[in-house]
């Protein structure tokens, strides 16, 4: 059919690159679900796809629009945290995650590519520094016990370069990325973040927003501002920055549709397909540490000025 504008593309990851290159051939704006793909050069075809059917390709990094998260940035941005040093990452989710929901590939994929890919693109579009090099090692046992041969978590840390001070001392990150908690945690995902400076520090805590439930499953810590279903009127109505990152996709295909913007102007401001090589090279490095037993990597440059400029 050739009466649809758009694709959204929510697929298990190895098959991102096979699903989403067509939708580009044929001309469709297209959203894909994180990771953009599991290599650098799989993410090098769309981008080079995507300029040539001059649409518009975006990654639902949904992060990006979190609210916690734009406090963050408008800090890093107005130099109140100082010199950035460091970084630590703590995520992780229910057992039930890889065991019951995602059985059939999570094997295909390991935990750091399938969520730690998130904080590494936030990382990326809090500061707008560059990653250098990747290590990563995983541990393991408590799936394989179940018959999933898959990491339970992986421990990765990145070197990251400040582009206006490349032989400056690195911004290093650590990522703590697992997928064992207990099915009764009181919430589906565990994550908190923090970022220091030089002048001050930040810590984000992206599981506990203040609202508790004990219904149904027991003790619940929810995230109301992910997407829950709002009283509205005499209705509902669905928000959250979740739903936000995909309505605000739409929206821009609307937009280009009506000529009130650009690709331009979106590759300044959108989590593009060119702006998700940045995360794509991370994690097919630290793929690559993992496979060397924790060897330092080094994350391919990944920028979009050697891409074919769009038509």
């Amino acid at each position: 059919r050739d009466d649809f504008d758009c694709a959204i593309v929510s697929v298990p990851d190895q098959l991102h690159f096979e699903v989403t290159a067509p939708l580009l051939r044929r001309g469709l704006h297209s959203l894909v679900v994180k990771p953009l793909t599991p290599t650098l050069a799989e993410a090098r075809q769309l981008c080079s796809l995507q300029r040539q059917a001059g649409v518009y390709g975006a990654v639902e990094f949904h992060k990006r629009f979190d609210e916690a998260n734009l406090l963050v940035r408008r800090m890093v941005d107005e130099g109140e945290l100082g010199r950035l040093s460091y970084a630590t990452v703590q995520y992780s989710q229910r057992r039930e995650v890889p065991l019951e929901h995602f059985v059939k590939w999570a094997r295909e994929t390991d935990v750091f590519q399938y969520l730690g890919v998130h904080y590494v693109d936030l990382l990326y579009h809090l500061t707008g520094f560059r990653p250098r090099r990747a290590m990563g090692c995983g541990s393991y046992g408590v799936l394989g016990a179940e018959g999933l041969e898959a990491y339970d978590a992986v421990h990765a840390t990145v070197e990251w370069e400040r582009p206006d001070a490349p032989d400056d001392a690195p911004f290093v990150s650590q990522f703590a990325v697992g997928w064992i908690d207990p099915n009764d945690s009181s919430a589906a995902s565990d994550q908190r973040y923090c970022l220091v400076g030089s002048a001050g520090r930040v810590d984000c805590d992206q599981k506990h927003r203040g609202v508790e439930l004990v219904a149904g499953r027991g003790a619940q810590s929810i995230n109301p501002y992910f997407s829950q279903f709002l009283s509205h009127g005499a209705g509902q109505r669905f928000a959250g920055y979740g739903p936000e990152s995909v309505q605000r996709f739409l929206e821009d295909v609307t937009a280009l549709g009506a000529r009130r913007t650009t690709l331009e102007a979106l590759d300044a401001t959108r989590p593009t397909l060119a702006d998700a090589l940045v995360s794509t090279a991370v994690i097919e490095a630290v793929s690559a540490s993992l496979a060397q037993e924790g060897r330092w990597m080094p994350v391919e440059d990944a920028t979009m000025d050697d891409l074919e400029p769009s038509p």
